[in-house]
């Protein structure tokens, strides 16, 4: 395999295990987010069924107490949660309480998730990304089925907003895989830059040793085994091309020099 395309390798399965890192933090953060979503958006829908007593006359289509507007208005100031929602046990909206006033609905919408949790028994969660004006950018919804002696009175649904989160989640993941590849790219390129260096000291050596088998080491020329093989290349070219071939050879002697001519 030639340098060439052994760099190319190296740097081809250096640019895969990048990628590959990436990959595995973006699907690490994405697992992440949605445990952290989900866990807080159950809380907080369980912290609202503990804590507004008149929860089965609101999903009966009722107006909150004083006290349970009083816990709404609370909870909005609380920047969390930007979005509540109660739903009856059928799954029709009756009440929202979001950054704007808490009121009841006027035209009442159905939920499936809402429907879902009661026939299930449990809570369903679902996170979706937002345009970061109406919408958080990351938000998790969890409708909670709210119990009472083992019958579902209403669901409530709380919205998270989990946008900082999830920057601030990325934001270290993504900084650990940057010292990962660059600590990988290091473990890589220093192997490869010596060997690399080797191959090419051991180039020049192959190319020397072929340089001095057929050259003098004193003035550079062609040595005797380089010149008799031109001769016989000549030799045997030289009935194809006809003409005729000369060769002066001049032998060099301490303090004499004789001239020959051979035809």
């Amino acid at each position: 395999m030639s340098v060439r395309r052994t760099l190319c390798f190296v740097i081809a399965a250096l640019l895969v295990l990048i990628a590959g890192t990436f990959a595995a933090v973006k699907l690490t953060t994405d697992h992440l987010l949605y445990r952290q979503a989900t866990s807080a958006a159950q809380n907080w829908a369980r912290y609202v069924a503990e804590n507004v007593n008149d929860l089965e006359y609101i999903a009966l289509g009722e107006r909150p107490s004083s006290a349970s507007m009083e816990f709404f208005g609370w909870a909005q100031r609380v920047g969390l949660v930007y979005r509540y929602e109660i739903f009856n046990r059928q799954g029709f909206s009756q009440l929202v309480s979001d950054r704007k006033q808490t009121a009841l609905v006027e035209i009442s919408e159905f939920s499936e998730n809402a429907a879902r949790s009661v026939r299930g028994g449990v809570p369903i969660v679902a996170v979706e990304e937002g345009d970061g004006i109406a919408r958080p950018a990351f938000s998790a919804r969890a409708y909670v089925p709210v119990m009472s002696k083992g019958q579902p009175i209403a669901v409530v649904a709380a919205f998270i907003d989990q946008t900082r989160e999830r920057e601030e989640i990325l934001r270290t993941f993504l900084m650990a895989a940057i010292a990962l590849c660059l600590l990988t790219g290091v473990a890589f390129c220093l192997p490869a830059l010596a060997w690399y260096r080797r191959t090419k000291e051991k180039e020049r050596a192959d190319e020397q040793i072929r340089y001095l088998a057929h050259h003098d080491s004193m003035t550079g020329l062609d040595n005797r085994h380089r010149l008799s093989e031109k001769l016989q290349r000549a030799l045997v070219a030289l009935p194809e091309r006809g003409g005729k071939l000369a060769l002066h050879y001049v032998d060099l002697v301490p303090g004499i020099t004789v001239p020959r001519n051979v035809v």
